[in-house]
């Protein structure tokens, strides 16, 4: 097909389902980390977080999404995206 390219994307999973990010949208993937509370957030917003001296919000994608909250495991990540407001 004319007008086709690959496209490099990093899988994560949240329960059964699994999603992809391109690449070049995701700045680091880190060990998990506790979160700074903000007050008064709602429960989907975990805080912030200290990512190379940048303060970076840290978002809980499963209950964002509807899905129950769990606890970290040793394979938790964070995934540090760049996101553009269109």
């Amino acid at each position: 097909m004319s007008g086709t390219h690959d496209i490099q994307v990093v899988v994560f999973g949240l329960g059964e389902e699994e999603f992809a990010l391109p690449v070049t949208t995701v700045r680091e993937i880190l060990d998990h980390r506790n979160a700074y509370r903000v007050p008064h957030a709602p429960d989907w917003f975990l805080g912030l977080t200290d990512v190379r001296g940048e303060s970076v919000p840290m978002v809980d994608l499963r209950v964002r999404l509807g899905l129950s909250p769990v606890e970290p495991t040793l394979t938790t990540r964070i995934l540090v995206v760049d996101m553009t407001g269109d």
